[in-house]
């Protein structure tokens, strides 16, 4: 695979991902921050059951906590790096 068909299916993927978070939401189905980690834990694997991605994701959305505050997509864009790329143990070196 040459490096423009790499990045080429990596945007595809992105566009697919976001197609379903922004799906999830408009649907009314999860608030911002939850529809990012659901659409990104179940696209790329990452294994959490959805149930627990709500009620992880749960007090982002709206400004984190409904305070205004940063974007809740944003949040839950940033808790799902950690997902996929943080570290697993204390003292470990993350992924980024």
């Amino acid at each position: 695979m040459t490096d423009e068909t790499g990045a080429q299916k990596r945007e595809a993927l992105a566009r697919l991902l976001g197609e379903k978070a922004e799906n999830l939401y408009l649907t009314k189905q999860l608030l911002c921050a939850e529809a990012v980690v659901s659409a990104l834990n179940q696209g790329l694997g990452g294994g959490i059951p959805d149930d627990v991605v709500i009620r992880m994701a749960s007090a982002l959305p709206i400004g984190i906590g409904n305070s205004g505050c940063t974007c809740g997509a944003l949040s839950g864009a940033v808790l799902a790096v950690g997902l996929f790329l943080g570290r697993d143990t204390p003292g470990a070196s993350d992924k980024m």
